[in-house]
C-alpha cells in the first residue's frame, strides 16, 4: 500500500487509529470507499496489507453486536446514495 494512501486512510477516517466506531469519520470513510476503494488494486491493498479492511468488516458484522446495536435516531438515519452498477463498471 502507498504510504500517502495509507496515511490519509489512517488520519482522515480515524479506523486505523481507534477500534471505537464513534470516532470514525463516517463521511470520509464513505468518501474513501467511493473514490480511491473503487480502483481493485487499492481496494485489495485496504483489505489485506492494512486492518483497514477488516476493522470495517468486523464492525459491520452481524455476529459481532457492533452496527446491529446502535440504536437508530434522526440524526444517524442518513440514506446513502451508491452509483449505478453501469457507472462503476471497470
Amino acid at each position: 500500500m502507498s504510504r500517502t494512501f495509507a496515511a490519509d486512510l489512517k488520519v482522515t477516517t480515524q479506523v486505523l487509529l481507534s477500534r471505537d466506531h464513534t470516532r470514525w469519520n463516517f463521511d470520509a470513510i464513505m468518501e474513501a470507499i467511493q473514490g480511491p476503494l473503487l480502483n481493485p488494486r487499492r481496494l485489495e491493498e485496504a483489505l489485506k496489507a492494512s486492518k483497514f479492511g477488516r476493522r470495517l468488516l468486523a464492525f459491520f458484522q452481524p455476529l459481532n453486536l457492533r452496527f446491529s446495536a446502535i440504536k437508530r435516531t434522526k440524526v444517524r438515519c442518513v440514506p446513502l446514495t451508491f452509483d449505478e452498477p453501469e457507472q462503476c463498471a471497470i
